[in-house]
């Protein structure tokens, strides 16, 4: 909706949204993925905790988003320290999550090892 002669105002309806995922992690199996060229998006699948690890060798900072049905940030965890596993429970509603790094997808270039617990 037009406000004055050069502002506008929006208003976004995300509640039939569907976020494109590029990682598919089944439930209870950890799985290998390849070095990043875009942060990995994966379905959570009615999983309740979330389980990363990143090769000895990389240095991940870890930066996590939990995304609920309508893509509304529900937790986000950012780390500005080393760390190469990662585990946390999944908040209620979330039904996605966004996995990177802090700083740089170089950061782990080996991939990371996934595992998704009922």
């Amino acid at each position: 909706k037009r406000i004055r002669a050069y502002d506008y105002e929006y208003d976004l309806n995300f509640s039939n949204a569907v976020l494109k995922t590029n990682t598919n992690v089944n439930l209870n199996t950890p799985k290998s993925l390849e070095k990043p060229l875009k942060d990995y998006v994966l379905d959570l699948k009615n999983a309740t905790n979330l389980i990363i690890d990143a090769n000895d060798l990389d240095n991940w900072f870890p930066k996590i988003f939990f995304l609920d049905k309508n893509l509304n940030l529900i937790k986000a965890v950012k780390s500005e320290n080393k760390n190469n596993h990662f585990s946390e429970l999944i908040p209620n509603g979330a039904i996605y999550a966004i996995v990177s790094d802090m700083y740089s997808l170089d950061n782990i270039r080996r991939g990371l090892k996934i595992t998704l617990k009922k």
